[in-house]
């Protein structure tokens, strides 16, 4: 079949090239990942934030030691 081109001149189609599909993950699967991977993300900024808490705290200590002597 051919068409035509912006200057009146017929060309062929251009052939069709197949793509092959890669099988994709299921859905439960993906959305069961990210919800892991958001928990995970979550425990790591809490724990990083009560670890601060506890060097801050033991350094305040630390500090009102000091003066205290």
């Amino acid at each position: 079949m051919d068409h035509f081109t912006p200057f009146g001149a017929r060309v062929e189609a251009p052939p069709v090239i197949p793509v092959e599909l890669r099988p994709r993950a299921p859905f439960w699967l993906v959305a069961l990942v990210c919800s892991i991977s958001w928990a995970l993300a979550l425990l790591s900024l809490l724990a990083a934030g009560v670890s601060t808490y506890y060097g801050i705290s033991h350094v305040d200590q630390r500090i009102a030691w000091a003066e205290r002597v």
